[in-house]
């Protein structure tokens, strides 16, 4: 069995597979993908933003999630994002996610404990402060030809909103049921619009709708000639022309 090196604040260490697994946990009562999110932020030599980050709730091909209902676990590709992509630092962020309906109680970040490549480097975050929002709280960086990690506590009491800037780079602070209900707004509001067209394409052919059908039938489905079909987001329309 492989000795765990153990990280304290400032000390780095190499990370000996490129396919890293990096498992999360905290000691508080608030639970990660509910209160509490991380992300993955990837930079350049100048330390600006490369692209878009990976989330908890948006996950990347480079960067995956055990379970998204209950996350424990990173699988990171470093090679497809250092070598690929320009990368050169790659941040690891913890944060409270920004929610009017969570901040009584006040929703602050305390500690987190990471395990990489099933325990072989521990490193335990603790917040020095109270009312802590988000930390970097550590690096994976490239050098001499191997990967290394190192342990970092930079806190913010005002969120990921006080890194935007810096990282030029727009963050996300959102938990993750407010992109399930973004999501079911854009989809209602898709029917919506979808219906009213339907509606404007029978009123223009003098039809009236009969059916709706999904997913897409085929266009060797019409039930007869008379009958105009059409189609949107997977979603068929079936139009049957008015008697005058």
């Amino acid at each position: 069995m492989t000795a765990q090196t153990t990280l304290v604040l400032g000390a780095n260490a190499v990370i000996a597979d490129v396919r890293c697994s990096v498992a999360f946990s905290s000691t508080s009562p608030l639970k990660f993908g509910q209160q509490l999110g991380l992300l993955w932020l990837p930079l350049d030599a100048n330390r600006q933003a490369v692209c878009s980050p990976a989330y908890l709730h948006e996950p990347k091909d480079w960067a995956t999630i055990d379970d998204t209902n209950n996350p424990s676990k990173w699988q990171l590709d470093l090679s497809k994002l250092f070598e690929q992509q320009g990368v050169h630092f790659l941040q690891l962020i913890a944060y409270a996610y920004d929610e009017p309906s969570l901040n009584l109680p006040a929703v602050e970040l305390s500690n987190v404990c990471l395990t990489l490549n099933d325990g072989a480097l521990r490193y335990d975050f603790t917040a020095r402060e109270r009312h802590v929002k988000a930390a970097i709280i550590l690096e994976i960086y490239q050098r001499n030809g191997q990967f290394k990690c190192r342990a970092l506590g930079e806190a913010s009491t005002q969120g990921l909103t006080s890194l935007e800037q810096r990282v030029q780079v727009s963050l996300d602070v959102r938990p993750p049921n407010t992109h399930a209900r973004i999501q079911a707004a854009q989809q209602q509001q898709a029917g919506s619009h979808n219906a009213h067209k339907v509606s404007l394409i029978a009123r223009h052919k003098s039809c009236s709708v009969i059916s709706v059908a999904t997913p897409l039938l085929s266009e060797s489905v019409t039930p007869c000639p008379a009958i105009y079909h059409w189609h949107s987001n997977a979603v068929t329309y079936w139009v049957r022309p008015l008697l005058h």
